[in-house]
């Protein structure tokens, strides 16, 4: 949460408003939950990110939904069947939606997710996003701290994540 990453960072409101020049009463909106740091514009979520001295991702994924609650949303999505995992990516968007708003590393796991599914199925690629098929995270995500943990122990990742540079190693693992 924003005002979680605030408390961490000793600023209040006020101070992540000037230091931003994003307005104040935008600002704390978005830090009080009244609205939702997804919907801002990249550029305004640029400019929020760089006066808190994170990078775009790291900042989506201090202040929005917990990546591991989307991780873990569609770790249960799978469990309910494959096919409905691949149609509820595709009907809510979350491929461009995401990226478009700078959210590259739910855009990129989604994304590799499809294509895992689309492959296990036997399904060609959906080729509307062939585009984002040549982005990659330009540092390595682990979305687990088991993940990380094992990095250097040879653990077996899955090929269409670490296409992204994202080290998933298992989609079994839903809380």
């Amino acid at each position: 949460m924003l005002q979680d990453l605030l408390v961490r960072k000793n600023m209040n409101i006020r101070q992540l408003s000037i230091k931003s020049g994003v307005g104040y009463n935008y600002v704390y909106k978005l830090v009080k939950g009244q609205s939702d740091i997804g919907n801002c514009g990249i550029y305004t979520a640029k400019k929020l990110a760089n006066a808190l001295d994170l990078s775009l991702d790291e900042f989506y994924v201090e202040v929005e939904e917990s990546f591991l609650n989307y991780r873990s949303s569609l770790h249960h999505k799978i469990k309910e069947g494959e096919e409905a995992t691949m149609l509820y990516i595709l009907n809510n968007d979350l491929i461009a939606s995401n990226i478009f708003r700078g959210n590259y590393i739910k855009g990129l796991y989604a994304l590799a997710l499809l294509d895992l599914l689309c492959k296990k199925k036997g399904y060609d690629l959906v080729s509307d996003y062939d585009d984002f098929r040549t982005y990659s995270l330009k540092e390595a995500f682990y979305p687990t701290s088991i993940a990380k943990d094992g990095a250097n122990n040879k653990k077996k990742y899955i090929p269409e994540f670490l296409r992204y540079n994202i080290y998933e190693e298992e989609l079994d693992d839903a809380c």
